[in-house]
């Protein structure tokens, strides 16, 4: 039993053991601050993909949405732009000058 394999059962070898002894795949632990980060990206990048599935139903997005994604921006970053873009369209439709536009509906 001594020569055998050594495993969590016995000698203490457990993930830590094995990591430190250079196990390759095992994830490192994490902190609950690196969990909660983790989880709102998660969690805006599946609104952000939301969105975007929701806006192209629109045909007029279609192409920005994908000339977008060839050029490797994520979803949250198209769907931000898009909204920028139809905030200023909007405020042109209603007759405000473009310098109140730029001011208030323009992404900085």
């Amino acid at each position: 039993m001594a020569n055998d394999k050594p495993t969590s059962l016995r000698m203490g070898f457990g993930y830590e053991q094995a990591r430190s002894a250079g196990l390759g795949g095992v994830r490192a632990s994490r902190s609950p601050k690196q969990v909660n980060k983790n989880l709102e990206q998660n969690k805006t990048e599946r609104e952000a993909t939301a969105a975007l599935v929701e806006i192209a139903e629109d045909p007029e997005w279609i192409c920005l949405i994908k000339h977008r994604a060839a050029e490797g921006l994520t979803a949250k970053q198209i769907s931000e732009e898009i909204y920028w873009i139809d905030r200023f369209a909007r405020a042109k439709a209603r007759g405000h000058s473009l310098a109140y536009r730029l001011k208030n509906h323009w992404h900085r």
